[in-house]
């Protein structure tokens, strides 16, 4: 249910703008400035990236699902379009689906690396404090596994009070949880002797869809990083698991670099010769920190009346396609130039909420 509420709203915002790929793009969290301004115009900044492993051929097939239960229409273009019956179910189920709890753009990196760190950490804790030092890990990720020993050792001299506050932080953040949604979580932790249940264990125990069940936890996971970073001495030892945890400033570090240089007063044309980059890639990057940038001086680029014709091309076609804006201004307006706008629009999508 929850992974066909995702997919149904993210087809309401999009309005058969963009096409189904599109919405996997954003789900999966794709590092492209077309997926990121995507989530930025269309007000689905929350879904981004909410479901890193979600498999294309999974996501066909809850596609075509959704349009046998006539949910969802597919154009010829493989745009998507929620059906009256579609938006009737949405509007039913939203306020069990909490989709306003997702914080993607903000956690799509910190969230899976906070659940690792603290899923190891947890097993490893509870069998040191029993002098067993012989288990399988559930999570072999390098980076987790050496974040885990490392700070096993700072914590080695006081790890049961440790353990205790760190019992203590989850179950103040549980609490803000249904009975059923702790119960899935509690249900993934591993520890002396005892191993948590896998996702597909948890689907069938709680009689749900293995796919709802990581959309769950992420969830979950993303409403206790917004409790931790707003009340970080609120919970002292579970937040010692996020201290080194912060999203970058862009999706991607080039983004980065461009924008010191920009900083610097160089020219978009300066910028692809000093870091032996096409222009178009350099204009990707300026796109990419107008979305991320308060304030961007967007006037550098774009007149101000180049801008008012932006904007009413958007307003009077009703779109955000590039193409359709296009035909409706200036020749000497470049695709560029309409994205960046479209970049630093503001309030844009309030209409959906």
């Amino acid at each position: 249910m929850l992974t066909d509420g995702i997919i149904l709203k993210s087809s309401l915002h999009f309005d058969q703008n963009r096409t189904c790929s599109a919405i996997f793009h954003l789900i999966t969290g794709k590092k492209s400035i077309q997926t990121v301004q995507d989530a930025h115009i269309y007000q689905l900044k929350n879904l981004y990236g909410i479901n890193r492993s979600f498999h294309k051929r999974e996501f066909d097939r809850r596609i075509n699902t959704l349009v046998s239960n006539h949910l969802l229409e597919l154009d010829e273009s493989m745009s998507c379009s929620v059906t009256s019956s579609g938006k009737d179910w949405l509007k039913e189920q939203y306020h069990y689906l909490k989709l306003n709890d997702y914080d993607g753009l903000q956690y799509h990196t910190a969230a899976p690396i906070f659940y690792d760190r603290l899923l190891l950490l947890i097993q490893t804790l509870s069998n040191s404090c029993n002098n067993h030092y012989s288990f399988i890990p559930v999570i072999e990720r390098t980076p987790i596994l050496q974040w885990v020993k490392v700070a096993f050792k700072q914590l080695k001299l006081n790890k049961k009070s440790f353990s205790n506050q760190l019992q203590f932080d989850l179950h103040k953040l549980l609490k803000d949880f249904s009975d059923e949604e702790a119960s899935i979580y509690v249900d993934r932790l591993s520890g002396f002797n005892h191993y948590g249940r896998s996702k597909d264990q948890l689907a069938l125990d709680y009689q749900k869809d293995k796919l709802d069940i990581s959309f769950i936890i992420e969830r979950m996971n993303h409403a206790m990083l917004n409790k931790i970073y707003s009340d970080p001495h609120g919970f002292p030892a579970i937040g010692f698991l996020i201290t080194d945890l912060r999203n970058k400033q862009f999706i991607t570090n080039s983004a980065s670099k461009t924008y010191q240089l920009l900083q610097e007063n160089y020219s978009i044309s300066e910028i692809g010769q000093m870091r032996r980059l096409k222009e178009n890639t350099v204009y990707d990057h300026v796109v990419e920190v107008a979305l991320f940038t308060h304030d961007f001086p967007v006037s550098n680029y774009v007149s101000e009346d180049q801008q008012q014709q932006i904007l009413l091309a958007v307003s009077k076609e009703c779109t955000y396609k590039l193409k359709a804006i296009k035909q409706m201004v200036d020749l000497s307006i470049s695709y560029f130039q309409i994205r960046l706008v479209l970049a630093t629009m503001q309030h844009v999508g309030e209409h959906y909420e």
